[in-house]
């Protein structure tokens, strides 16, 4: 496996971008143009065109995630069984990201879409970040707390 070598960082609340090396040949120019800076705030081209904040995705108070947390608590590895064993991965096609609530009413969604529920479920009682990346030449996306890397 290739080390993580950052070569962008997006320094909203709740994500971080990084990369591995095959961002270099070719693949940061795709990721990058849907990536834009304004006023301070980074938005990204995920809904047909629309420009969203990154930030507006991870929703710690969303009451959904609000529901799910008073059943698990604050503990790390409950919050990630509960994304692993409840919601199934479904590939999108265009990268279209869904919010934790939308993730949740369906059951399914792929690496950003567990990884934002993940981190929105983690962000009420820690630190925690969606960081967006690529993995042998495909997108990908996982969670990031204190260190560790959480997969679900």
């Amino acid at each position: 496996m290739n080390l993580i070598v950052p070569i962008l960082a997006i320094s909203a609340a709740s994500f971080m971008m990084v990369t591995l090396p095959t961002f270099v040949r070719g693949v940061l120019p795709r990721l990058t143009s849907r990536v834009r800076y304004r006023d301070g705030l980074y938005f990204i081209s995920v809904r047909n065109g629309e420009w969203l904040e990154i930030r507006e995705f991870v929703q710690p108070h969303n009451p959904s995630v609000a529901a799910i947390y008073s059943q698990i608590g604050p503990d790390v590895w409950g919050c990630l069984d509960f994304v692993c064993r409840n919601i199934s991965y479904r590939h999108d096609i265009g990268e279209f990201f869904q919010l934790p609530s939308e993730t949740l009413a369906t059951s399914q969604g792929d690496c950003e879409d567990s990884s934002i529920l993940l981190a929105s479920i983690l962000r009420r009682f820690t630190n925690a970040y969606v960081v967006l990346g690529d993995y042998r030449g495909l997108g990908h996306a996982w969670v990031a707390r204190e260190g560790e890397i959480l997969e679900a």
